[in-house]
């Protein structure tokens, strides 16, 4: 199966995607900066608080949405939104 997971490089994608690629599946690793991009996967450089262009994404079987803004609030308010909730959508 070929799973897209969003926030790649984060606290519990990082965890994931080892398990996903171990467990013979093609992981497509959404994530801002492709140096922090985990090993073994196609990486897809995507920032969620920007709207998604139509060739942004690769199509794939399965997501798993882990993607978060990890602002200080309230100065990153709007961002937060715009990941969290805008990016989500």
């Amino acid at each position: 199966m070929k799973v897209l997971v969003t926030g790649a490089s984060g606290f519990i994608g990082a965890q994931l995607v080892p398990v996903l690629a171990q467990a013979g599946h093609e992981v497509v690793a959404l994530v801002r900066d492709a140096a922090r991009a985990p090993d073994d996967t196609s990486i897809s450089v995507v920032d969620l608080s920007r709207p998604l262009e139509d060739h942004a994404l690769e199509p794939v079987d399965t997501i798993v949405h882990l993607a978060q803004a990890n602002v200080p609030l309230p100065a990153g308010a709007r961002e937060l939104m715009r990941v969290n909730t805008f990016g989500t959508a």
